[in-house]
């Protein structure tokens, strides 16, 4: 079912971001999210955790950006599209491929992109899809007065919008019950906690935004990996690149998870080196040459 739900807000203007803030003082030691089930990858939480309300964003800095048409972001975190140009499918063009509308220097599909859903900067709700330009609610949910409930469980709208069970029922499978039979109560909704993300392992146990619920865990989607409290692509991350915490230098993108430094080029910490001529790297990261020699074809002479 389709909704017409507009959000009038710029297209990268606080782009549906949850921030958790977590103290280490306030709890003692490292902490982490409340989300079970994902691996702690190397690399802490930091104290401040980014949950990006759309499986196919990415965190730059404390952003959530898409890399496939972000200009300020094209591709990978910090790679500005400059003059005139778009960014493409992640890469800075002249103009958008077959398809795409350029809308503020990104290209993107209107039919498809909950960003800017049918116009250009018409923003879908975080519940909802794009599908032939309308904003929509996923599989299993319907548009009640412009929210997408679950009909199954939902006392206020128990099978239909509207449909509201009596004080001291249930809504189970779409009917109004006085108890969950082999189900969890959770409130007055009868819920599979193996599978409901607002629910998961247990009554209001919800699993961050981009996540999903499966066996009772929140799992981050495929091709993602939990980098503190974020699920991040380390194939395009700058700043878990190849592996959390991981950054590459500012004028290196990260490719199929590696630094790309460029043409005779070494990632040596945070920045591109050329190694056959730098003294504080010659011939390898860290290799210095003692004065007065300096670096000549990777040897200190």
């Amino acid at each position: 079912m389709y909704s017409s739900f507009r959000m009038p807000f710029p297209r990268r203007v606080a782009r549906n971001i949850v921030v958790f803030a977590i103290t280490a003082a306030a709890c003692g030691g490292t902490q982490s999210l409340d989300f079970p089930g994902l691996p702690v990858d190397a690399g802490a939480d930091s104290a401040i955790n980014v949950i990006c309300a759309r499986a196919d964003e990415s965190v730059c800095g404390a952003t959530c950006v898409s890399l496939t048409d972000a200009p300020e972001h094209c591709g990978s975190c910090d790679v500005t599209c400059g003059g005139s140009t778009v960014c493409d499918l992640g890469t800075c063009a002249q103009s958008c491929s077959a398809g795409l509308t350029a809308c503020n220097r990104a290209c993107v599909a209107l039919d498809s992109d909950p960003r800017s859903c049918g116009a250009c900067g018409a923003v879908c709700a975080p519940s909802q899809s794009c599908a032939s330009g309308q904003c929509a609610c996923p599989a299993g949910t319907s548009s009640c007065a412009g929210a997408c409930v679950a009909l199954d469980t939902d006392p206020i709208n128990c099978g239909a919008c509207g449909v509201a069970c009596a004080l001291g029922q249930v809504c189970l499978r779409g009917a109004c019950a006085t108890d969950c039979g082999a189900t969890v109560q959770c409130g007055r909704s009868c819920v599979d906690v193996s599978a409901d993300p607002a629910h998961c392992g247990g009554c209001a146990k919800a699993c961050p935004t981009g996540t999903s619920c499966k066996s009772g865990l929140c799992v981050c989607p495929t091709g993602r990996v939990r980098c503190g409290g974020v699920c991040v692509d380390v194939t395009a991350d700058r700043h878990n690149c190849g592996g959390c915490g991981t950054t590459c230098p500012a004028t290196a993108p990260c490719t199929a998870g590696a630094c790309a430094c460029g043409a005779n080029l070494t990632v040596c910490g945070s920045a591109c080196v050329d190694t056959r001529v730098d003294s504080s790297n010659c011939g390898g990261c860290g290799v210095t040459c003692p004065a007065p020699k300096s670096c000549k074809g990777s040897r200190c002479q």
